[in-house]
């Protein structure tokens, strides 16, 4: 059987079920085709290699002990070979992480390691380092009303010049600490993995599942200082915190992709108002949407 799905602006043909991903119900022929099958034991020319993966300048192969070898290849195809006994929902993790990770880079599509709202018809896009409070920082503006469009993987595209941010899939993840400081109540999420106290919200009544212009990037960092600062960054900075938060980074260094890389993250470092959030280590949330908010109010309009 052959489901089909629509996700980061990429129609999908899949031999496995993933109930995250919005449904496809048009006729048109796939982007991307996922199938279960054996995959490579190694790819022989490739120079960039990690504990876990090898890459080549259009391949990838991922191999997760227990839970299956996954093999990504330009950009178009994804082989997945599942380990005996393996749990779905880690399969399904990984792929729609990592995999996906991959093959966006393996076509030149700039993805950000991001989560993303939508503020007046625009895209509000926060990054940092893991921890750095994306996701828990997304979904309070989402309670407040706000819709989001994407968790962990935001991909950038430059449409007439102008950046736009695709829409991921109706789901955010959330460790039960972030969800407990959000007061939701997470009894009947389920877990995205077994092992970790992190669940899968679902966020179909709030998401937006069409392509926006990006109003403006945000990247949340701790200090140690007692007070929230809100700093802008110069083209220089930008382009670097662009390149240096870019989703599996270490996937596209010494490949094809890294001249397409760097000219992606000068465009949207050119064409985006890009700020950084300081926040103390304790998770001031109220002082840090305050921020957000005001700061939004403060924008230019020809700036977005």
């Amino acid at each position: 059987m052959t489901y089909k799905y629509y996700v980061f602006g990429l129609r999908i043909h899949s031999e496995l079920e993933i109930p995250e991903l919005i449904k496809d119900k048009t006729t048109l022929p796939p982007d991307v085709k996922i199938s279960i099958g054996e995959t490579p034991n190694e790819l022989s020319s490739a120079k960039n290699k990690g504990v876990t993966f090898q890459i080549t300048h259009n391949e990838l192969l991922l191999g997760l002990k227990g839970i299956a070898r996954y093999y990504v290849k330009d950009g178009k195809e994804i082989t997945i070979s599942p380990k005996p006994n393996s749990d779905l929902r880690d399969i399904r993790l990984f792929l729609l992480g990592s995999c996906f990770g991959a093959l966006l880079h393996q076509q030149k599509i700039l993805a950000l390691h991001a989560s993303a709202i939508v503020h007046q018809g625009k895209a509000v896009i926060f990054t940092g380092i893991s921890g750095a409070g994306k996701s828990t920082t997304a979904n309070a503006l989402r309670l407040e009303g706000f819709k989001m469009m994407t968790d962990d993987i935001c991909p950038i595209k430059m449409i007439e010049g102008v950046p736009y941010a695709l829409p991921g899939y109706p789901q955010s993840k959330l460790w039960e600490d972030a969800l407990d400081n959000l007061n939701v109540d997470y009894k009947d999420y389920k877990k995205v993995r077994t092992k970790l106290n992190k669940r899968a919200v679902p966020i179909m009544g709030d998401f937006e599942s069409k392509a926006i212009p990006i109003k403006a990037i945000y990247r949340l960092q701790k200090h140690k200082k007692d007070q929230v600062e809100l700093i802008d960054l110069d083209n220089s900075d930008k382009f670097l915190l662009l390149k240096n938060m870019t989703y599996r980074h270490y996937f596209i260094e010494d490949t094809a992709a890294h001249p397409y890389h760097f000219m992606n993250c000068s465009m949207l470092a050119n064409k985006a108002p890009i700020k950084c959030i300081i926040r103390p280590e304790k998770f001031c949330l109220p002082e840090v949407l305050s921020t957000i908010k005001e700061d939004l109010k403060s924008l230019n309009p020809m700036e977005v």
